[in-house]
């Protein structure tokens, strides 16, 4: 966590001058939901998503703007062939994904 951390820090410090600057971030379910699989990806999601919001917090004085963004379920190629592959002994929830 600490690279995003430092990053968004020297972003911000040689952008903050901009007028109306706005930072996004885009976040996957497995921040807010974890899944019984996946432990290591979700830690990861959620310590990027605290990562932002701290930095909202750490920025209110500034005029920044912070906006997160969570889609859900996304329906990709790729992830359309993994969950057809998978087998549901592997992944419990397996049917929540299948579209």
């Amino acid at each position: 966590m600490l690279a995003p951390a430092m990053l968004t820090n020297a972003f911000i410090s040689r952008y903050e001058i901009v007028n109306r600057l706005k930072l996004s971030q885009y976040q996957l379910g497995a921040a807010h939901k974890p899944l019984k699989v996946g432990q290591a990806t979700a830690a990861q999601k959620a310590g990027l998503a605290n990562v932002h919001w701290l930095s909202a917090k750490e920025n209110e004085e500034t005029g920044i703007r912070f906006f997160s963004l969570a889609s859900g379920i996304i329906d990709t190629e790729c992830k359309l062939r993994i969950r057809e592959s998978a087998k549901a002994e592997d992944f419990q929830q397996l049917n929540r994904f299948k579209m």
